[in-house]
């Protein structure tokens, strides 16, 4: 089966992989920025796997993601350009984060975690407030402790 490309972003924190979807400006690399460098600064290990766009396929029951190849090691910083950074060439994916306007996050949802089917993979997803930084750190922890309860606090 061919990759599907999305509009998205991935990084590795720890064990997880994470898929950041999000409009154009929301805050998708400046995030990742942050949760990579908050994973490696509590000794973890943390890394890139793709900014802007993200190749998805199936293998077997799991997601993967990568860089295409003409992006691979590049990440854009909106007002700077684009830079090189240092990345791994794939991640499995865990756990997806959809950063949304903030009137569409319920201040206490009926659910706090959603699920998006991608290729046919059922994932997680949390919703996250677009250009909220500190906002999304804290609920990804909380997420993260509800998902996978046996997984150090990495950020």
């Amino acid at each position: 089966m061919k990759p599907q490309t999305r509009h998205a972003n991935c990084i590795v924190i720890g064990t997880l992989g994470i898929l950041v979807f999000g409009a154009s400006g929301s805050g998708k690399s400046a995030l990742c920025d942050v949760l990579v460098c908050a994973a490696k600064a509590k000794g973890h290990f943390a890394a890139w796997v793709a900014d802007d766009r993200v190749e998805l396929e199936k293998n077997e029951n799991r997601l993967l993601a990568r860089a295409p190849t003409t992006l691979s090691g590049l990440r854009e910083v909106r007002g700077f350009g684009i830079v090189e950074m240092k990345a791994v060439p794939v991640a499995r994916i865990d756990l997806g984060l959809r950063l949304v306007p903030v009137a569409e996050i319920d201040r206490i949802p009926a659910r706090p975690l959603l699920e998006e089917r991608l290729l046919d993979i059922a994932l997680p997803v949390l919703k996250v407030c677009e250009n909220d930084l500190g906002g999304a750190t804290v609920r990804l922890r909380e997420a993260s402790a509800l998902l996978f309860p046996n997984v150090p606090d990495y950020i």
